[in-house]
């Protein structure tokens, strides 16, 4: 079984500092990269394959970045078989590490997720994504 720990933290200037810490083990980890266009490019949206049928989706993270190492815009469906979550605005990145915010996503977690670039240059999306059994 692989483990895999999930840490960020929220800092306020002047303010609070909060740090968050969660590992799991999950049964599958996928790793995928999505090369998008810009948008009215040739290709400025693709789907991402996750995870197989079964089980339960416990993690989703994703950064999206321009060639500069910047934060892009993007939009991201979740999908599992015929059922198509609300499309989501990113921006920069993105992290999920609970099955039952995964599961609000789309009915039964995403097993796959669709990326468009929302941004006028194009952009490299890293994905991570993880199931339990």
């Amino acid at each position: 079984m692989t483990k895999v720990t999930v840490s960020t933290w929220v800092t306020v200037k002047d303010g609070p500092r909060l740090s968050l810490s969660n590992e799991i083990q999950p049964e599958t980890v996928a790793q995928s990269t999505l090369q998008l266009d810009e948008t009215g490019g040739t290709a400025p949206e693709q789907t991402a394959e996750l995870l197989a049928s079964g089980g339960r989706a416990v993690l989703l993270a994703l950064t999206a970045r321009t060639a500069g190492g910047e934060p892009a815009e993007v939009t991201l469906r979740p999908v599992n078989g015929s059922d198509t979550g609300d499309p989501l605005p990113v921006s920069g990145g993105f992290a999920a590490a609970s099955p039952g915010l995964l599961d609000a996503l789309v009915t039964g977690g995403p097993r796959s997720i669709v990326v468009t670039n929302t941004g006028s240059e194009k952009v490299t999306v890293r994905i991570v994504a993880a199931r339990a059994d």
